[in-house]
């Protein structure tokens, strides 16, 4: 190298799809999505303030990339959607041990901390219908794609599709399945019931019912 010259460093940050044929096959499916980061942040302050003492355990139980992202996840960045889900059901197996419904009802609990804190100004309106046909434009605040729908089917139930969005494993539409239910239940619903919807092969569903 000559005297005064400065050698070049390239850095180059490549996709995990590059890495393996099982992984360009989940990028392909959509499984390396990414959500906004803000579940994790309630989640991390649900567990801070009832369960400091395990907080630990939960982070050891997580996976290298997954525990990165717990410790750093901002509400408004975003992260892989399978990380997300990881960290999210590592919760509900702190929260929920014995429930068969834990991710259910982990999203739940979720839901209400986040419309009672960081998306409290998305209530304003506590009209049922109104938060009902608002919740297919919020999907855009959580997911980079995806076109969200609301349809009612009558007096007391309902269905929240989303067409254009590549995949969502089972725990993922779980988790928006406890997500709906626990925004009802903030619309003082009582007990509603929120089934994943599967009556329209090119989009994701969620039926609900209210009385």
């Amino acid at each position: 190298m000559y005297r005064g010259m400065i050698p070049r460093v390239e850095i180059c940050y490549c996709s995990p799809a590059f890495f393996s044929l099982d992984a360009r096959s989940d990028w392909q499916r959509g499984l390396h999505m990414e959500t906004k980061g803000s579940t994790i942040v309630v989640l991390k302050k649900l567990i801070q303030k009832t369960k400091p003492d395990q907080e630990q355990a939960l982070v050891q139980s997580l996976s290298p990339p997954a525990r990165i992202i717990y410790e750093s996840a901002m509400a408004s960045g975003w992260v892989p959607m399978e990380k997300e889900s990881e960290i999210i059901l590592a919760g509900a197996r702190l929260f929920f041990p014995q429930n068969p419904e834990k991710l259910y009802d982990m999203s739940k609990l979720i839901a209400k901390h986040s419309f009672q804190g960081l998306y409290k100004a998305f209530l304003r309106i506590p009209s049922l219908p109104f938060v009902l046909k608002a919740l297919a434009v919020l999907w855009r605040t959580f997911y980079k794609k995806g076109d969200a729908s609301h349809q009612s089917l009558g007096p007391g139930q309902g269905v929240i599709r989303v067409r254009n969005f590549p995949e969502l494993t089972p725990e993922q539409r779980e988790e928006v399945r406890g997500f709906i239910a626990g925004i009802l239940e903030l619309l003082q619903v009582k007990n509603p019931r929120v089934e994943v919807d599967v009556s329209v092969p090119d989009a994701w569903g969620w039926r609900y019912y209210t009385a």
